[in-house]
């Protein structure tokens, strides 16, 4: 269909009986593309927008919602929770011109300092666009997947990287570690590019509130504690690294988080960490295992090709934050 008579409108106008054919094709897309079920998101969504609470915009076609986009206020940060478009009516512009809209509404919000969106299904070269007349600072990010059964079938012969069993003792996910991964993240992520992408990875607070959303299901599926791990290291008896997993399907699991301290990088207690959880999973009933990684971060992607991740798919992350925006001006 072609972008004649289509308008934009306040998300709030909408009704939630318009919106449902573009929710239903959403979930569709979201199992279709990426084995991830969006249906507790979806939720969410018809949710705020049967009590007309959700700020966004609609893109019209008549009464037929073409596309939407919604914003997350959490100050003094805002997101952009979401923005897709039908396939019937997909065009480059129609996506452009809802990004620009929700994106210069956050950006004029007073109080508002930093921008950010993570959108996996919104074409790249849209998003990358944006880095050219708003300001912002636009990351590729890779969607990597494997089959976890080759790990089960073949664990007598995967390399258990002595060296790293005698250093670090290994032991399942307990809550009570909550108190101590939150300087863990921030350790791992100092001076990372991921930190610069989610300015949660860079102080306690923002990764406690991270850790709970995983925990609670936030996004990111079902928390799956048999497969997620901590490395305790023998010598300071600290926690030196951990992988955190959840099922977003019934068989699909993602790793939501895998980090390691500084001093303990590059002793192979990543590669560790990733094979007792592959294994994990696969016992668990999982047949694809996901995670995500930025295209610039060269030795987490030889570390995942490494373990038989393979692209699946790419995306953008995108970034505004008024300092980079006053020094541009």
């Amino acid at each position: 269909m072609t972008a004649t008579g289509l308008q934009l409108v306040d998300l709030r106008q909408v009704d939630l009986v318009q919106l449902e054919p573009l929710l239903e094709e959403e979930i569709a897309e979201w199992d279709e593309a990426l084995n991830w079920d969006f249906s507790e998101n979806a939720a969410q969504v018809r949710r705020y927008v049967g009590t007309r609470t959700l700020p966004g915009v609609a893109l019209l076609d008549g009464r037929s919602v073409a596309g939407y986009g919604y914003t997350v206020l959490d100050e003094p940060k805002g997101l952009i929770g979401d923005v897709y478009l039908r396939r019937a009516w997909r065009q480059a512009d129609s996506e452009m011109r809802m990004f620009k809209v929700l994106l210069d509404a956050m950006t004029g919000t007073p109080g508002i300092q930093r921008v950010e969106s993570q959108l996996m299904l919104a074409q790249p070269e849209i998003v990358r666009a944006l880095d050219r007349e708003r300001f912002v600072r636009v990351y590729d990010r890779l969607l990597m997947s494997r089959d976890p059964a080759e790990y089960l079938a073949m664990e007598r012969t995967i390399d258990r990287a002595e060296g790293v069993q005698q250093r670090f003792r290994f032991v399942e996910w307990d809550p009570s570690a909550l108190h101590s991964l939150p300087q863990l993240i921030t350790r791992a992520y100092e001076g990372h590019v991921d930190g610069q992408i989610n300015d949660q990875f860079t102080t306690e607070a923002g990764a406690g509130l991270f850790l709970r959303a995983l925990m609670e299901g936030g996004g990111c599926g079902e928390f799956f504690r048999p497969a997620s791990f901590l490395a305790i290291d023998r010598r300071t008896l600290g926690v030196a690294g951990a992988i955190l997993t959840s099922f977003v399907t019934r068989d699909t699991a993602h790793v939501t988080q895998i980090c390691v301290v500084p001093e303990a990088q590059g002793t192979g207690l990543g590669r560790e960490l990733l094979r007792r959880s592959l294994l994990a999973l696969a016992e668990g009933g999982a047949r694809k295992v996901t995670l995500t990684v930025t295209s610039t971060n060269e030795r987490a992607i030889r570390l995942y090709q490494a373990a038989g991740f393979a692209e699946m798919r790419r995306f953008c992350a995108v970034v505004w934050d008024a300092g980079s925006y006053m020094s541009n001006s």
